[in-house]
């Protein structure tokens, strides 16, 4: 999608299941009772920001997004114009459109000029005319693609999708607050500690990731050990 931080919040955490791992048990006498409590509440706002996302996902897959316009395909009058600059996409049929959202960017501040040459007697003089029919498409494609942003908006709006992404946003950046707190304290009990592993499990996306040809990795090792450690205690 166009939107590139929603497009990134999308792919980065609703592809991970929600999380299954128990609730933890906190002690209020425990020295570590405010980071433990901070570990469950992690946990837990990482679920919900699951559980949105896969909803607006959902959503989005129910309601397709409008197509791209008509500016937006390569026409053959374009000739050399864009190439290797604006990422090409191919659509089904076979026909490329400007679809880089980066690209398309960069075309609003680029200077495209001809390179031409004169001479003042055997002197040859180099010197630079702007293209005014590539800075005319440019402009074209940028409009396109702006307004195709505007539409898939409009679409994520009315399918209910963009609200619970809003939402999701707002419970991310509440669970990246309570995450940094978690990494900067220090755990000095067994019950803290089995809080950060059970937190570090909980928020690292589907276990077969941390694998590698089937094999644990040393990180998921040790946060099971702190685990059993924890729950023999």
């Amino acid at each position: 999608m166009p939107n590139p931080s929603r497009r990134g919040l999308l792919a980065g955490i609703a592809a991970a299941s929600v999380s299954t791992v128990p609730t933890i048990v906190s002690a209020a006498t425990n020295a570590d009772a405010a980071l433990i409590a901070n570990c469950e509440e992690t946990i837990r706002l990482h679920g919900q920001v699951n559980a949105l996302c896969q909803r607006a996902r959902l959503l989005r897959e129910q309601n397709p997004t409008p197509p791209p316009p008509e500016a937006l395909f390569r026409r053959n009058s374009d000739g050399s114009l864009f190439w290797g600059f604006v990422g090409l996409m191919r659509e089904e049929d076979g026909r490329y459109w400007y679809g880089d959202w980066s690209s398309i960017r960069r075309l609003q501040t680029e200077r495209f000029t001809n390179n031409m040459v004169t001479f003042k007697g055997d002197e040859a003089i180099q010197y630079e005319v702007r293209d005014d029919a590539a800075h005319d498409r440019s402009d074209e494609i940028v409009a396109a693609f702006d307004q195709w942003e505007a539409d898939i908006e409009a679409a994520a709006v009315a399918c209910g999708a963009a609200a619970l992404e809003a939402e999701a946003d707002r419970l991310s950046d509440a669970q990246r607050e309570k995450s940094a707190a978690i990494r900067s304290a220090a755990a000095t009990t067994i019950a803290g500690l089995t809080a950060k592993a059970r937190y570090v499990l909980a928020t690292t996306g589907p276990v077969d990731t941390w694998h590698a040809d089937g094999v644990p990795t040393a990180m998921e090792g040790l946060m099971r050990d702190l685990l059993a450690i924890g729950e023999a205690a």
